[in-house]
């Protein structure tokens, strides 16, 4: 596929490293799974929706981690009567 046809975040996940995007999706939780959402619906080039699909996975779990842990530090404080 011609690169004139690609999209600005089809060129973005189909180039850069998967580890790079890995990262991405760690340091970036939700803004990563937000881009990658779009990437993923509107991607002509199938690397391209690959490589988003793994960064929204790694994005929607990290978030779904930290609001489980947000939600046990609130009852472990409740419990300890602060």
């Amino acid at each position: 596929m011609a690169d004139s046809q690609l999209g600005p975040l089809d060129k973005l996940y189909r180039d850069t490293n998967i580890v790079i995007l890995v990262i991405f999706g760690i340091c970036c939780g939700l803004i990563a799974f937000v881009l990658s959402l779009v990437c993923y619906l509107t991607a002509k080039d199938p690397k391209a929706k690959s490589n988003a699909l793994i960064v929204m996975i790694v994005g929607a779990v990290l978030t779904i981690v930290g609001i489980i842990l947000q939600v046990v530090g609130v009852g472990a404080n409740l419990a300890a009567g602060r």
